[in-house]
């Protein structure tokens, strides 16, 4: 079992003590602090400090000694100063012959600091330099290193006894991003959940000695985020950080600081594009460990970022926030595409986390709301723009600027054929010439944002780190667009609460919905379950379960919502949740209005798939999915008592009807006003579900028994990733517990092919590769992952569905595993009892409606041979058309299985204006008893 996010509740314990200790030690001892000894080259042109926390990515993986010999292998210049601050972890793994006064790190001390040497003349027949041992503050040695007062000790003592021209800080470590902020410490937090937030990372660079780094470059994953870079842009004159889970090896150090022996004064941004080169190069290379892992990594130029991105950015955020407080032409507010483009748009491996490229395309495209139109005239305006299109192709313009310019902004590249799938399964985006085209999946652009605003906790937990952040910002342009964008966020969540409230008292009866009786509902207690009151008990670690414990939500976070909504506007937030839970009780979605009937796709008489009608406008519907269960199962009485004896093992999404009908207007000369009108205008959405499913996702280990993993739709060799909860039995001393093996709960990431690594489930970044030694004749158990969340935290239960396997030798990335998609009856160790599939309609606030009914009622119809036909397999002809000077309109024939189909009866026809000769584009739809539609060219020619 494990548990997500849980940074923000639970970190303020013992940091009194800690903080006030090292006050009282830091104006005493670091004018005195290492000595004469500790100096070198007072006034260097550069000194470099690496802040190493080694946690669990050292004491099990040896990975911060991998990088620390990457830095000892190098040509350090003499007017170069690498300084390094090690912590953090309970064993490491850096051998004697690197050391220099000491044979071991962390023996006198838990944090100790050093002074690097690369490999020179003087040490030539080691093939390395050394680190050796400085004398560094006592106050320092014992102290936690996610205190933001030991990271300021530490740039304090590196200013002090190693003054320079240049100063570049190193963070190596876990990384969570704006909302996780960075590091853990095994030494001084048991559980590994807390981190230096974000605030505490300004804080101490903000109040350190140095007054301007030239660099401070994260080492650690998911960091690359506007929200970090924004909060150190003041300083820090270039940021380098992924925005994606970095790989274990981290970063590559020899090359870039071999570059600095010819040019030790090199410019930061010039030096950032050098590690972003080197790192990528090195993934790149099959001589190297590291080869084929995916790699994202950027430098991002602080002058060039505040003034350009940022004013961008705050304009984009202001929009966000008129979207869903004004009322539009429409007499509506327009805010469900912005809960919409969450499932359409490229998420790094943290899905709070939106690539800022793909977010700012999406906000720019109408999707479901046409707002601003008046007549016909403007309609290809509308579909193409809305409020956000020109602000969004500004930033888009701003973010491929990586020309090397002067005014660029950003520098990244990422490993070859790193992309990753979006969540929808139809995606449209705008090419250079502004056209939308649809794209199955996207490369990133280097820089994420954070936007999920379906995760109460996490939103909150986000909420709260700029709240923190914005405190000890200085007043200015960047803390207006943090605010403004942390306004948007809590608005949206606060939509999406409203949203989901108005679910539940509908399902449970009510039918007078106003803002009032929402307000009750949240204010209401509820006692936690026994279920939940034993997870709860865990995570805290109290001895025994209580009896009870009485919550409600608006204690939990809605108080938090509009404590801060209220802060950052002056508008009344009452009236506006009064006008919001109209709107939305009108348009929620309900199974009553809903319905399903089958389809005959070939004609032969056998059902194929369902046409699913939900009486709801096209905004409010996430997506509708055939869940797939599993009965049964022999799980754990923990499981059993959460989750009965039921299993998700998946879910296979249908197809909006209609979807890729109205990409293809988008190609035609002209707007075809009537199809437009057909999509965003009636007050229905039509789904089309497959009937059967035949593919499941099996994990064929090394001795080629197959392991199911869960359903799956797409082909995992190029477009998939997938996330495999498992657990490993690793074959490494325990000294907690004594024991010779360690149980580690996590997952397998498989994309694009091949097996990227093993991420662990309490530190989920970076990602650590299968070739890793620590590997070696584990033991592997695909699990299944199911979530329950309380007051407090979202948990995650683990529970076994294959026999265990072990893992070969052999130091390959993928130890002789394999994904392939295979029918059910075919996987091997099948231990999942009897499958339940159950079919629901999802709306856009994460709630999900059982249409097994309606599902039932269908499957009566067509066994009584009622069902619809698709037109895709018919016949299409049309007769010869010559030039004449006016406009012609073809007549088309279509035949479905030899029966001559009856225009406006079984189908329409939607055509270009035909003026000329020439090529032109058809679109036939099906009517009455057909559905779907074929894409037509024909042509006029001349006379």
């Amino acid at each position: 079992m494990h548990i997500k996010g849980r940074r923000v509740i639970v970190r303020r314990h013992f940091r009194t003590f800690i903080c006030v200790l090292v006050s009282i030690f830091m104006l005493i001892s670091l004018c005195s602090c290492g000595g004469s000894g500790n100096k070198k080259g007072a006034g260097a042109t550069r000194t470099i400090m690496m802040y190493g926390l080694g946690t669990n990515l050292e004491s099990m993986f040896g990975m911060l000694t991998w990088n620390l010999v990457q830095i000892l292998e190098a040509d350090i210049p003499e007017d170069v100063n690498v300084i390094i601050m090690t912590g953090g972890t309970r064993e490491w793994k850096t051998e004697p012959e690197y050391l220099d006064g000491a044979e071991k790190i962390g023996v006198d001390a838990v944090n100790q600091f050093w002074i690097c040497s690369g490999k020179n003349a003087e040490n030539a027949e080691n093939g390395h330099g050394k680190m050796t041992l400085l004398e560094g503050p006592e106050e320092l040695a014992n102290v936690s290193m996610i205190e933001p007062e030991t990271l300021q000790g530490f740039l304090d003592f590196a200013a002090e006894n190693y003054p320079a021209q240049m100063y570049d800080l190193i963070l190596w470590d876990h990384g969570g991003g704006p909302r996780g902020g960075f590091g853990s410490d095994e030494l001084f937090d048991e559980e590994e959940t807390m981190s230096l937030e974000l605030s505490e990372i300004v804080s101490a660079v903000k109040n350190s000695k140095i007054e301007q780094f030239d660099i401070i470059d994260f080492d650690a994953c998911l960091m690359s985020s506007l929200e970090v870079v924004a909060a150190l842009a003041d300083y820090a004159d270039n940021v380098i950080a992924s925005p994606e889970t970095e790989p274990g090896f981290g970063q590559e150090y020899t090359t870039w600081l071999n570059a600095l022996a010819e040019q030790p004064d090199m410019d930061g941004f010039e030096l950032g594009k050098r590690i972003v080169d080197a790192t990528v190069a090195f993934y790149e290379d099959e001589n190297t460990d590291g080869y084929g892992e995916d790699l994202t990594l950027s430098v991002i130029n602080s002058k060039n970022f505040k003034e350009r991105l940022v004013p961008a950015f705050t304009r984009l955020a202001q929009i966000m926030n008129l979207e869903l407080t004004k009322v539009g032409n429409n007499e509506l507010l327009n805010f469900t595409d912005e809960f919409r483009i969450y499932q359409m748009t490229y998420h790094y491996l943290d899905v709070s986390l939106i690539d800022l490229g793909s977010f700012a395309d999406h906000l720019g495209i109408c999707m479901s709301e046409i707002d601003n139109y008046e007549s016909s005239a403007e309609m290809d305006r509308a579909i193409m723009e809305n409020a956000y299109t020109q602000t969004t192709q500004e930033i888009e313009a701003i973010l491929a600027d990586m020309d090397g310019s002067d005014d660029d902004v950003i520098y990244q590249k990422v490993t070859e054929g790193t992309t990753r799938p979006v969540f929808a399964e139809v995606r449209y985006t705008r090419n250079a010439e502004g056209t939308l085209e649809k794209e199955e999946s996207v490369s990133p652009t280097g820089l994420s944002v954070y936007f999920e605003p379906l995760d109460p906790e996490y939103t909150t937990e986000y909420l709260l780190s700029m709240e923190s952040t914005c405190e000890v910002l200085d007043d200015g342009d960047i803390k207006t667009m943090l605010k403004e964008f942390e306004l948007a966020s809590a608005r949206y969540l606060m939509a999406a609460t409203t949203g989901i409230t108005i679910t539940r008292l509908l399902e449970a009866g009510e039918t007078n919905i106003y803002y009032g009786k929402i307000k009750e509902y949240w204010q209401t207690p509820r006692e936690l379950s026994d279920v939940e009151l034993m997870l709860y008990a865990d995570h805290m670690g109290m001895e025994e379960i209580p009896e009870s414990i009485t919550t409600t939500e608006w204690d939990v976070y809605i108080g938090l919502l509009v404590d801060i909504i209220q802060k950052n506007t002056d508008d009344d937030i009452d009236t506006w949740l009064a006008l919001l839970t109209a709107q939305q009780a009108s348009e929620a979605i309900s199974t009553d209005t809903a319905d399903a009937i089958g389809i005959d796709k070939n004609g032969d008489g056998q059902l194929d798939a369902y046409r699913i009608t939900v009486r709801s406008p096209l905004g409010m519907i996430q997506d509708v999915s055939l869940k797939f269960r599993a009965k049964g199962l022999e799980v754990s009485g923990f499981f059993q008592a959460a989750f009965g004896d039921m299993a998700l093992l998946g879910k296979v999404n249908g197809e909006m009807a209609m979807e890729d009908f109205l990409g293809d207007l988008y190609g035609t000369n002209e707007t075809l006003e009537s199809g437009v009108m057909a999509v965003y205008e009636r007050d229905y959405v039509q789904y089309d579900m497959d009937a059967s499913v035949e593919r499941w996702y099996e994990l064929e280990d090394s001795q080629g028994v197959g392991h199911i993993i869960s359903v799956g739709t797409a082909d995992p060799d190029h477009d998939t990733e997938l996330q495999i909860p498992v657990k490993i039995e690793l074959q490494i001393p325990d000294e907690e517990y004594d024991e010779d093996t360690t149980s580690v709960g996590g997952h397998l990431i498989y994309a694009n092919g091949r097996f990227v690594g093993f991420s662990d489930a309490d530190q989920p970044t970076p990602i650590i590769p299968l070739s890793n030694e620590i590997f070696d004749g584990a033991i592997i158990t695909v699990c299944q992952e199911l979530a329950i969340e309380i007051p407090g935290g979202t948990f995650y239960i683990d529970d076994p569905i294959s026999v265990d396997f072990e893992l070969p030798m052999e130091r390959t990335n993928d130890r002789g595993m394999s994904v392939n998609l295979k029918p059910v009856s075919e996987i091997e160790d099948l231990h999942v009892g009897e499958f339940v599939n159950q079919p629901v309609v999802t709306d856009i606030f994460g709630y999900e409606h059982d249409l097994t009914a309606i599902l039932e009622a269908a499957d009566e119809k067509a066994a009584a041979g009622e069902y619809l036909k698709s037109i895709e397999g018919a016949e299409i002809k049309y007769e010869k058309l010559i030039y004449t000077g006016s406009s012609q309109t073809p007549t088309f024939t279509v035949t479905y299985h030899g029966q001559q189909l009856t225009r406006d009866q079984d189908f329409d026809v939607l055509v270009e204006a035909e003026t000329e000769a020439g090529n032109y584009r058809a679109i036939i739809f099906g009517k009455g008893d057909y559905c779907g539609y074929v894409v037509t060219d024909f042509t006029i020619d001349k006379e």
